[in-house]
Protein backbone atom coordinates (compact mmCIF):
# COMPACT_ATOMS: atom_id res chain seq x y z
CA UNK A 1 0.00 0.00 0.00
CA UNK A 2 3.19 2.58 1.01
CA UNK A 3 4.45 1.77 -2.00
CA UNK A 4 1.53 1.89 -4.31
CA UNK A 5 1.39 5.72 -2.79
CA UNK A 6 5.27 6.32 -3.23
CA UNK A 7 4.62 5.62 -7.05
CA UNK A 8 1.74 7.55 -7.42
CA UNK A 9 3.88 10.42 -5.56
CA UNK A 10 6.28 10.23 -7.80
CA UNK A 11 3.73 10.21 -10.70
CA UNK A 12 1.98 13.16 -9.52
CA UNK A 13 5.28 14.85 -9.34
CA UNK A 14 6.49 14.13 -13.16
CA UNK A 15 3.72 15.42 -14.23
CA UNK A 16 4.25 18.52 -12.51
CA UNK A 17 7.48 18.69 -13.82
CA UNK A 18 6.38 17.51 -17.23
CA UNK A 19 3.73 20.34 -17.31
CA UNK A 20 5.73 23.25 -16.03
CA UNK A 21 8.89 22.92 -18.31
CA UNK A 22 6.14 22.45 -21.12
CA UNK A 23 4.65 25.73 -20.08
CA UNK A 24 8.06 27.56 -19.77
CA UNK A 25 9.21 26.28 -22.89
CA UNK A 26 6.26 28.00 -24.25
CA UNK A 27 6.62 31.14 -22.44
CA UNK A 28 9.78 31.50 -24.07
CA UNK A 29 8.61 31.11 -27.57
CA UNK A 30 5.22 33.05 -28.18
CA UNK A 31 6.41 35.51 -30.36
CA UNK A 32 7.24 34.18 -34.28
CA UNK A 33 8.46 37.20 -35.00
CA UNK A 34 11.10 40.02 -33.06
CA UNK A 35 8.97 43.19 -32.19
CA UNK A 36 10.77 45.66 -34.89
CA UNK A 37 8.97 43.32 -37.16
CA UNK A 38 5.50 44.49 -36.09
CA UNK A 39 6.16 47.99 -35.64
CA UNK A 40 5.16 49.26 -39.22
CA UNK A 41 1.86 48.00 -38.98
CA UNK A 42 1.44 48.85 -35.17
CA UNK A 43 2.18 52.40 -36.28
CA UNK A 44 -0.48 51.83 -38.87
CA UNK A 45 -2.76 50.97 -36.69
CA UNK A 46 -2.14 53.73 -34.19
CA UNK A 47 -3.07 56.00 -37.21
CA UNK A 48 -5.90 54.57 -37.91
CA UNK A 49 -7.34 55.03 -34.10
CA UNK A 50 -5.78 58.79 -34.21
CA UNK A 51 -8.22 59.65 -37.33
CA UNK A 52 -10.82 57.64 -36.88
CA UNK A 53 -13.06 59.36 -34.07
CA UNK A 54 -13.10 62.56 -36.52
CA UNK A 55 -14.66 60.61 -38.76
CA UNK A 56 -16.73 58.76 -36.34
CA UNK A 57 -17.67 63.09 -35.37
CA UNK A 58 -18.67 63.68 -38.57
CA UNK A 59 -21.28 60.57 -38.81
CA UNK A 60 -22.47 61.79 -35.72
CA UNK A 61 -23.11 65.15 -36.96
CA UNK A 62 -24.29 63.98 -40.12
CA UNK A 63 -26.61 61.41 -38.37
CA UNK A 64 -25.15 58.93 -40.66
CA UNK A 65 -25.64 55.61 -38.89
CA UNK A 66 -24.48 53.47 -41.10
CA UNK A 67 -21.17 55.13 -41.19
CA UNK A 68 -20.73 55.73 -37.33
CA UNK A 69 -21.44 51.56 -37.04
CA UNK A 70 -19.04 50.93 -39.70
CA UNK A 71 -16.04 53.46 -38.51
CA UNK A 72 -16.76 52.40 -34.95
CA UNK A 73 -16.34 48.93 -35.75
CA UNK A 74 -12.96 49.37 -36.92
CA UNK A 75 -11.73 51.67 -34.49
CA UNK A 76 -12.91 48.74 -32.20
CA UNK A 77 -10.87 46.38 -34.10
CA UNK A 78 -7.58 48.56 -34.71
CA UNK A 79 -7.70 48.91 -30.51
CA UNK A 80 -8.10 45.29 -30.24
CA UNK A 81 -5.20 44.40 -32.82
CA UNK A 82 -3.14 47.23 -31.23
CA UNK A 83 -3.47 45.35 -27.83
CA UNK A 84 -2.88 42.01 -29.18
CA UNK A 85 0.55 43.22 -31.12
CA UNK A 86 2.00 45.46 -27.81
CA UNK A 87 1.43 42.05 -25.99
CA UNK A 88 3.18 39.99 -28.83
CA UNK A 89 6.04 42.68 -28.80
CA UNK A 90 6.65 42.42 -25.19
CA UNK A 91 6.04 46.25 -24.91
CA UNK A 92 4.30 47.50 -22.05
CA UNK A 93 0.73 49.19 -22.65
CA UNK A 94 -0.56 52.13 -20.80
CA UNK A 95 -2.33 54.02 -23.12
CA UNK A 96 -6.04 52.93 -22.16
CA UNK A 97 -6.92 52.92 -25.58
CA UNK A 98 -10.41 51.41 -23.85
CA UNK A 99 -11.29 55.11 -22.99
CA UNK A 100 -12.03 55.60 -26.66
CA UNK A 101 -14.50 54.02 -27.67
CA UNK A 102 -16.04 53.98 -24.62
CA UNK A 103 -16.40 57.96 -24.73
CA UNK A 104 -18.19 57.28 -27.90
CA UNK A 105 -21.24 54.93 -26.48
CA UNK A 106 -21.44 57.37 -23.53
CA UNK A 107 -21.62 60.47 -25.08
CA UNK A 108 -22.33 59.98 -28.54
CA UNK A 109 -23.41 63.41 -29.81
CA UNK A 110 -21.80 66.05 -32.45
CA UNK A 111 -18.27 67.73 -31.14
CA UNK A 112 -17.05 64.57 -28.92
CA UNK A 113 -14.94 63.68 -31.36
CA UNK A 114 -11.91 66.26 -30.55
CA UNK A 115 -12.00 64.83 -26.46
CA UNK A 116 -11.45 61.42 -28.31
CA UNK A 117 -9.04 62.53 -30.72
CA UNK A 118 -7.27 64.11 -27.83
CA UNK A 119 -7.61 60.43 -25.95
CA UNK A 120 -6.08 58.92 -29.32
CA UNK A 121 -2.86 61.80 -28.88
CA UNK A 122 -1.97 61.11 -25.90
CA UNK A 123 -2.08 57.46 -26.46
CA UNK A 124 -0.03 57.96 -29.38
CA UNK A 125 2.23 60.03 -27.31
CA UNK A 126 2.41 56.49 -24.39
CA UNK A 127 3.21 54.36 -27.26
CA UNK A 128 6.29 56.21 -28.39
CA UNK A 129 7.37 56.25 -24.48
CA UNK A 130 7.33 52.54 -24.67
CA UNK A 131 8.48 52.51 -27.75
CA UNK A 132 11.77 54.94 -26.71
CA UNK A 133 12.21 53.22 -23.73
CA UNK A 134 12.19 49.22 -25.36
CA UNK A 135 14.70 50.24 -27.40
CA UNK A 136 12.78 49.98 -30.62
CA UNK A 137 13.17 53.54 -31.43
Amino acid sequence: MKTKRNQLFVLFILVLVTVFAGSSQASAADSVYPPAHYLGTLREYMNDIQRLPDIINTAICDKNEEEYQEKYQMLVKRISDVEWLMDEMGLKNTMNLQIIPTTFLKHKECGIGKVVTGYADTAREKLQLELDKSGLE
